[in-house]
């Protein structure tokens, strides 16, 4: 075992003895990626935002259709060329532009209305006749806001509430290891071991415990992905979420990992603790 494993091994363990402050700041790692992941994909689909015009297709389905045939015919219309997306309603449910549904319906989203009338006849053959009417809905939307979408807003101050709630934490965290662990410290540091060493291996250590929200983050990500990425509204809302498989692997296992380094750094900085570690409570 290297020296460095060794210091990073040890530091690990005494970890393990503040076990409930550093698994807090596991869970506000993992929160401060889901609010980052809501920010970006969030709102994503919403072709109304734009401004401009688009052009609805509302497609009332047979109740003979099942729902899992009535989820593929979604997605096959929405791979069909110039479908910006596709949404499904109940009957009863309000419609684009006013009016209710009839029966369950799907929309068909285009921005070119010629390509919205020539859904009609494609439609019939994915659904094997079983449409019961189709109506095209013209939009016109006025230009965009300059604000950003509300949910957007609501994304980025939980973005900054669990950031600075994982500082806290990791701080905490920190200073009572750092504590603990004092003799340990003062005796490599005093025996030669330089102090990037020493530095080195406890922001590894705050990484592992980071590492352990990426994970949850992912966990969590891909379940509710598996739970509810098959009903349309969430493919409208954030059809990002339904369809990039990287994304999550991408925030969880490099942008998790660096801010947990970074958490790392900033709680030696702020604890004062690089050279020396004195006994603190928080």
């Amino acid at each position: 075992m290297t020296r460095g494993l060794f210091i990073l091994g040890e530091i690990l363990r005494a970890s393990f003895r503040e076990w409930p402050r550093w698994l807090g700041f596991s869970a506000a790692v993992a929160l401060v990626l889901a609010s980052g992941s809501a920010m970006v994909l969030l709102q994503g689909g919403k072709a109304e935002e734009g401004g401009g015009a688009a052009w609805v297709t509302v497609a009332y389905i047979s109740e003979e259709v099942s729902d899992p045939e009535l989820n593929q015919l979604g997605w096959d219309l929405w791979k069909l060329e110039g479908v910006k997306r596709v949404s499904f309603r109940f009957a009863g449910d309000e419609l684009p532009g006013g009016g209710v549904a009839e029966s369950r319906a799907l929309l068909i989203w285009t921005d070119d209305e010629a390509v919205a009338s020539s859904l009609k006849e494609e439609i019939s053959r994915l659904a094997q006749g079983k449409v019961t009417d189709v109506e095209i809905v013209a939009l016109h939307y006025p230009s965009p806001a300059r604000l950003p979408p509300l949910s957007r807003v609501i994304s980025l101050v939980a973005l900054v509430f669990f950031a600075f709630v994982s500082l806290v934490l990791v701080r905490s965290a920190a200073v009572r290891t750092l504590d603990r662990w004092r003799n340990e410290w003062n005796l490599l540091r005093f025996s030669g071991i330089e102090p990037w060493i020493l530095t080195g291996n406890f922001v590894g250590t705050v990484v592992l415990w980071g590492l352990m929200g990426c994970i949850l983050y992912v966990l969590v990500y891909l379940g509710l992905r598996g739970a509810v990425g098959g009903f349309p509204g969430v493919r409208e809302v954030a059809p990002g979420y339904v369809t990039s498989e990287a994304f999550p692997y991408l925030v969880g296992f490099i942008i998790g990992p660096i801010w947990a380094a970074l958490a790392g750094v900033l709680s030696l900085l702020l604890s004062g603790s690089q050279s020396q570690p004195e006994a603190s409570e928080i």
